[in-house]
């Protein structure tokens, strides 16, 4: 962790009396293959497949249609595949890319009270935590001994997201290198 950065959450985030226990830093992995991991394969392939088959059916269209007359109209016309291949990737590869660069400026930490989930990007945001409202975690480690660990809450609160959907929040401290000693002190906290 940066020194400005510690110094901002002992300063304003750590309460009176609150001793810090472990402290780290999600470290995403931004290669393409990390990325399009995200997605799943069924994902990624029903897409390329809509795509393709959208491609082929309007370009045929289009030459019977203009029946190869008119080289710039049906060149013009033939964007309109184009764009559900632009959302294509929109989806499966840059949304998942900005949520992994969001990640490399998240930092976590665990106190003797809380379990501290801090973004620091365009503004700070805090999400605390409190281990009495915990009720079990997950962790997962990969290969590469990096890890996460997301949470179940006791209170099962709902919060709204778009469009009226009501889901759980779910919370969890993603990308650490640092997973087994973390998951260690989370489990002795709650014990």
């Amino acid at each position: 962790m940066s020194t400005n950065i510690e110094q901002y959450i002992v300063d304003n985030v750590i309460l009176e009396n609150e001793e810090l226990l472990w402290k780290g830093k999600s470290e995403p992995e931004l290669s393409h293959k990390a990325i399009f991991a995200l997605n799943g394969r069924l994902k990624i392939t029903l897409w390329s497949i809509f795509t393709l088959i959208w491609g082929i059916i309007s370009l045929e269209i289009l030459e019977d249609i203009f029946e190869g007359k008119d080289l710039i109209v049906i060149l013009v016309m033939a964007i309109v595949p184009c764009f559900f291949t632009y959302i294509g990737i929109r989806i499966l590869y840059i949304s998942p890319r900005k949520k992994l660069l969001k990640l490399q400026n998240t930092y976590y930490g665990i106190t003797d009270r809380r379990v501290l989930i801090m973004e620091f990007s365009d503004k700070v945001k805090i999400v605390p935590t409190r281990l009495s409202d915990i009720e079990n975690y997950t962790r997962i480690v990969q290969l590469n001994g990096k890890g996460s660990i997301t949470f179940q809450n006791k209170n099962n609160k709902k919060n709204k997201l778009l469009f009226g959907r009501w889901t759980n929040q779910n919370l969890g401290m993603y990308y650490i290198s640092d997973v087994s000693n973390a998951s260690k002190i989370i489990q002795n906290v709650l014990s």
